[in-house]
């Protein structure tokens, strides 16, 4: 399991504070695949996960106007990638009625990566 931690931080306290309730989200629907839960309550995640990822996605995006347009393309592209992997992840548990271990590798794998290469760009 990711949790949020200080390293992390890219220094904005607004992006942290969100980033922080990401790494909730993913944590709680990591735990509730793990423990066996409802599909009712693990898709209720993913749909949350999704939902959040998106209002945080613009209030990053408004810090990202700051950059290069290049670099702005490019993490655009990058929520965009996130969003439709998610997207396809949720219809694929929602239809076979499973939790792929490669959407919890996704999710962490992503997010650890993303908060700490591209994320952290803005912060400077």
């Amino acid at each position: 399991m990711v949790v949020w931690d200080e390293n992390h931080s890219v220094d904005i306290e607004e992006i942290d504070n969100q980033h922080e309730l990401l790494f909730e989200v993913i944590y709680k629907l990591d735990l509730a695949v793990e423990r066996q839960e409802s599909m009712a309550t693990i898709t209720t995640l993913l749909e949350a996960l999704i939902d959040y990822t998106d209002y945080l996605f613009k209030t990053e995006e408004k810090y990202l106007a700051l950059l290069s347009l290049d670099d702005y393309e490019l993490h655009q592209q990058q929520h965009q990638f996130f969003i439709e992997n998610l997207t396809v992840f949720k219809a694929q548990t929602e239809r076979t009625g499973t939790v792929s271990l490669s959407l919890l590798y996704f999710l962490k794998d992503w997010l650890v990566e993303h908060t700490q290469m591209e994320d952290k760009k803005y912060a400077r």
